[in-house]
């Protein structure tokens, strides 16, 4: 019996969620996929089957590849379990431990494996050789230069890279929260945009789509509709030290990387190769000391390792290790591919955070990226971190002010003093020495952020090592005087004299503006930048807006004005610029379909169970008929005689209707027609 009806009816008994998870894995088209049997030729197609065993390790496809001639195949449960949620093997009815590969993928296994031959298994330690620069590099691969050892000079440039990264990384979610971004279409910023971004970053424009991929790993940024905007976690993120900041960029990184990148990146000596060419990813664990475990391997050792343990690997997944050094470039975990002390305790933290174990053949693993991001400086070695933090430029509490009212920091600040010190003046220029500018209107900005005048200087302070300029305390004392000058207030409801509907004030409106200088009022009725608010004068002497008060809020700032929000009681109001979403529960994954053409598509599929049944043998038979009738192929049809015996016919389908088969038996020569009542098994000639 073919293979395709006991998938059949294994897929028709799962439920939603779980036919969708393999519709979505499997990457199904829905086109001509009109039943259960449709599905289950669909997933033993050798092209489908080949896509499916992409991910799997040389171990698990040798097995489906076995399997063949040996029957049930022993393996761990959950790679048994794995194989058979991706419809590729059958359970074992007497062992969840044991699978039995349909005969179609086993062949396309068998394929695979010829084509990949096994002495490539040794791979990944000849790669680390000729990485160290003992061997030549791998024909055809990228060269990977350099000893596992780095040398100082190497750290010195892996410590800048970091720090640069870092640095781009953190401006980028400042500038996001001034202005979000808008993403083209097919993903991704604007040429324009990237070279904006990159003066304003200090990095090369053609940098800025690999930062972004770094911070949308961390969870830091994230895509709403067809926007890039901060997140929420990046408030957390930016209060860490430098070298808790960096580790969870990198680790997240890592971690959201597809699980046979991080397999090869985690097999390091020839018994981790051994262990991850077995059947079941080996166990995440931090490298001992000495262990060449701990080292970054990229260019011809990456490929080579992630080729030998992963043969069905297709030329995409391949060409995406070239941006994966790329990426470890950047963060400073190689340098011209030789490994770093970032590269090192990077692998180191993420072995050990639950990400590197997640489940390897769904997508599921996104989900635990952010859990293992979180709490990667918790597992890393203590003596990692503080390597890190010796080999980044050291942070410093105090600011030198200048008279001519510029800020010059000269080392990475603390975050705290950073937050506080970016609330109160601009970046003018980042590096490990940074520059700000305070100004009126970033005083008048800290003001309204809920800081005091008194607050301010006590700040000042504490953190200049020059003491306080005359012309910093002359803006202090005019911010302070000026702010709250003029308020906004938003209106609300009160019943009309009437009794008609609520109003919020005369005329309808919802916001009301007022100061106690009446020139500044002046000037506010007749500022032409504010024509959009339609201000009218109340009999008081303060103006009103049928605007609500938020946008009246933001249009007064614009303009320049000393403004204080209030709610409609006359409490003081903190207000808030910056559009921030909520931190995402994953990293944003694109999938194949959309959600809902994946429901269509499985309800679609229960429709067309209800009408016929893929446990009904009968209608299996006569689906497999008529396609031999479509094709005039020949077929071996088991029938059921009268007398309850069996006989089998190859014949070649001519036609069927009406409940019987027209057909020409091949060995006697002649036409028969045959019930297909009758027809008990349909098989392909031997």
């Amino acid at each position: 019996m073919s293979d395709s009806l006991p998938l059949a009816r294994r897929l028709s008994a799962l439920d939603d969620d779980a036919l969708t998870a393999l519709l979505v894995i499997r990457h199904v088209p829905s086109r001509d996929v009109r039943d259960f049997f449709d599905l289950a030729d669909a997933l033993l197609d050798p092209a489908s089957v080949r896509l499916a065993l992409r991910p799997l390790d040389r171990a698990t496809i040798a097995a489906l590849a076995d399997d063949a001639s040996s029957g049930a195949t022993d393996a761990p449960e959950k790679t048994a379990q794995t194989l058979i949620e991706l419809g590729l093997a059958e359970s074992a009815p007497d062992a969840p431990h044991r699978f039995r590969a349909f005969a179609a993928v086993a062949e396309v296994a068998a394929a695979v494996l010829a084509e990949a031959p096994s002495e490539t298994a040794d791979a990944p330690s000849t790669a680390r050789e000729a990485a160290a620069g003992g061997l030549p590099d791998a024909p055809g691969e990228p060269t990977a230069q350099a000893p596992v050892a780095a040398a100082p000079s190497v750290d010195a440039l892996a410590s800048e890279r970091a720090f640069i990264a870092l640095s781009a990384i953190s401006e980028l979610g400042q500038q996001l929260r001034a202005a979000p971004m808008r993403l083209l279409a097919r993903g991704g910023l604007s040429s324009g945009e990237e070279k904006r971004l990159g003066a304003l970053l200090a990095v090369e424009p053609a940098t800025i789509g690999a930062l972004v991929e770094v911070a949308t790993a961390a969870c830091l940024v994230t895509v709403d509709t067809d926007t890039l905007l901060s997140t929420t976690r990046a408030d957390e993120w930016s209060l860490l030290p430098s070298a808790e900041r960096w580790l969870a960029l990198a680790t997240a990184w890592i971690d959201s990387l597809d699980e046979p990148v991080r397999r090869a990146l985690h097999t390091t000596t020839p018994t981790d190769a051994q262990q991850a060419a077995s059947a079941t990813p080996p166990s995440p664990r931090t490298p001992t000391e000495g262990e060449a475990a701990g080292e970054w391997i990229s260019g011809a050792a990456l490929h080579s390792t992630y080729a030998a343990l992963f043969p069905a690997a297709d030329e995409a997944m391949r060409a995406a290790l070239a941006q994966v050094d790329a990426i470890a470039e950047l963060l400073g975990l190689t340098v011209d591919g030789r490994s770093t002390l970032f590269g090192h305790a990077a692998l180191a933290a993420s072995a050990s955070t639950p990400a590197a174990a997640a489940k390897w053949t769904t997508p599921d693993s996104a989900a635990a990226t952010t859990a293992g991001a979180a709490d990667a400086s918790a597992s890393t070695d203590a003596a990692d971190l503080e390597a890190l933090t010796e080999a980044l430029p050291p942070e410093v509490t105090q600011v030198y002010l200048q008279h001519d009212l510029s800020v010059i920091a000269p080392g990475p600040l603390v975050p705290p003093v950073d937050a506080r010190i970016r609330l109160l003046a601009d970046l003018e220029n980042r590096g490990v020495a940074s520059t700000y500018r305070i100004s009126q209107p970033t005083i008048d900005r800290a003001l309204a952020s809920g800081e005091t005048e008194e607050s301010l200087r006590e700040f000042l302070a504490a953190t200049s090592l020059t003491g306080l300029p005359q012309a910093l305390d002359y803006l202090l004392a005019e911010g302070g005087r000026r702010h709250g000058l003029v308020r906004v207030r938003r209106l609300g409801e009160a019943p009309r004299a009437d009794g008609g509907a609520p109003t919020s004030s005369p005329y309808g409106s919802r916001t009301l503006i007022r100061t106690a200088d009446r020139a500044l009022l002046g000037a506010i009725a007749v500022d032409q930048s504010l024509a959009p608010l339609g201000l009218r004068r109340d009999d008081d002497g303060s103006l009103s807006s049928r605007v609500d008060a938020t946008a009246a809020y933001w249009l007064l700032v614009d303009a320049r004005y000393p403004v204080l929000a209030e709610d409609a009681e006359g409490r003081e109001l903190v207000m808030r610029r910056a559009r921030v979403a909520t931190t995402p529960s994953a990293p944003a994954t694109s999938g194949p379909r959309s959600p809902a053409a994946v429901a269509e598509f499985v309800q679609r599929l229960r429709e067309s169970s209800a009408r016929s049944a893929p446990a009904d043998e009968s209608a299996w038979v006569a689906r497999q008929l008529d396609k031999a009738v479509r094709s005039r192929t020949p077929v071996t049809i088991e029938v059921r005689m009268p007398d309850g015996s069996s006989v089998r016919l190859d014949v070649t389908p001519l036609s069927l209707s009406n409940g019987r088969l027209r057909c020409v038996d091949v060995r006697a020569g002649i036409e028969r027609t045959v019930p297909v009542a009758n027809i008990q098994l349909i098989t392909s000639p031997e």
